[in-house]
């Protein structure tokens, strides 16, 4: 989705290409990245993007949990961190994004619009 939005694609326009953050990080670990604040996650953010629900072809175990979220922030070398959030079925939280029950897991990815490419000793 991230890529897609901002790269021209047609397939996330509107409220997706809209939440991509305009701060340029450095990495995971500056002060200013979005992901670290807790009120980015509450659902009035305007940066929070979340997944579509898999509806009836979700497992059972999925089955009434929240949908997944993500922010995506570009990095000063034109990558893009993505930090998600997944929640347990019967996971809660407070109008501030704040876990108040359940289970949550987190995981953030460095996603690049550019191809990589194998220089014979490694990627770059």
């Amino acid at each position: 989705m991230v890529i897609d939005s901002v790269e021209g694609g047609g397939r996330f326009e509107g409220v997706i290409k809209q939440r991509v953050g305009t701060t340029t990080i450095a990495d995971a670990s500056d002060r200013n990245a979005a992901w670290s604040r807790i009120a980015n996650w509450a659902d009035t953010s305007a940066v929070l993007i979340t997944a579509p629900v898999a509806g009836q072809n979700a497992s059972a175990a999925l089955q009434g949990a929240p949908a997944p979220r993500c922010l995506a922030e570009p990095l000063a070398d034109g990558r893009y961190l993505v930090t998600a959030r997944g929640l347990s079925a019967g996971a809660s939280f407070n109008g501030s994004g704040q876990l108040l029950g359940g289970a949550e897991v987190w995981l953030q990815s460095v996603i690049s619009p550019e191809p990589v490419h194998f220089n014979g000793k490694g990627y770059e």
